[in-house]
Parts: structure tokens; sequence; C-alpha cells
């Protein structure tokens, strides 16, 4: 009895392990599905409404790591206003799950938002979209292919583990 409870116990932890190195990826995809969601919300708002950003910033709720981009972004805004310049970062191990090239991106993305005339905002942004989109994609691709695969081999590996002990 204490073998199987021992040997549920490792099969168990290897699998919580596993899962835990998989968050990068589920964080990308849940990142850059709400990054293509506020893109498309922006393109809307630029096209129609155009209430001013700070405003459109706050009018919809966003979750986790895009959720904080959001909040410093609207902090770099807010300093600006002020007076000062708009000076927007992406720091610390936040954002660790984003490759360079992705933060490069976001970077630019943002600051980008909110300079120029509502034709140069959409045509920008209207740009950027297609990139967005295969990013969104290759994020959802990459979560379920790695998440997937990563639970089966720390399941296996549990297994394994198991057999030893036994």
């Amino acid at each position: 009895m204490l073998k199987l409870l021992l040997g549920l116990a490792i099969i168990a932890f290897f699998t919580f392990l596993v899962y835990f190195f998989t968050k990068k990826y589920r964080r990308r995809k849940n990142f850059f599905c709400q990054f293509s969601q506020f893109n498309e919300r922006f393109l809307a708002e630029v096209s129609y409404t155009k209430r001013p950003l700070p405003k459109f910033l706050t009018a919809y709720a966003y979750k986790g790591e895009f959720e904080s981009l959001l909040r410093t972004f609207y902090q770099s805004l807010t300093e600006e206003s002020a007076g000062g310049r708009r000076t927007f970062f992406l720091e610390g191990n936040e954002f660790s799950f984003l490759t360079k090239e992705q933060i490069n991106f976001v970077r630019d993305y943002f600051q980008a938002l909110g300079r120029g005339d509502s034709n140069a905002q959409k045509g920008y942004f209207g740009s950027v979209k297609s990139q967005l989109a295969a990013l969104k994609e290759k994020s959802e691709i990459d979560a379920k292919k790695y998440g997937d695969l990563y639970l089966k081999l720390g399941l296996l590996a549990g297994l394994a583990a198991l057999i030893l002990i036994v």
C-alpha cells in the first residue's frame, strides 16, 4: 500500500513539474490572444469612436501579463501628458516567456500607439494585424504541441522512476 501511494506521488510530482515548465507556452498564448484582441479593438476605435488613448486603455479589461503591460503603458502616457517623455520598457522576469524579437515587436507597437493621425494609425496597425495573427497562431500551436508533449513525457518519466524504485 505504501509503495502504491509513493508511486502515485512520484508520478504526480513529475507531471506537476512538467506542467510548471510548460507555463511559458501557456502565458505566451494568452498574451498574444489578448494582444490580437487589443489590436482589433484599437483599429475599430481609430476608425469609429476615436476616444482619447487613455480612455480607450481603461475601457476594456484584460488579464495577466498583458494587463500589466497596459498598466505600464498607461503610466508612461500619464508621464508624457505631465510634460515628460514617453518611456516604455519591457523589463524584468515578467515577460521572460517572450523572445527578444517578440519583445522588440511589442515595444515598437506601443511606441507607435497614439502617435500620428487616424489614417496613419489605421495603416500601421492594419499592417501589424497579420503579424499579430501569425504570432497568435504560432503561440497557440506551440502551447498545444509542447504542452501535450511535455505532459506525456512527465508522466512517462514518473512511470520510469516508479519502475526503478520498485
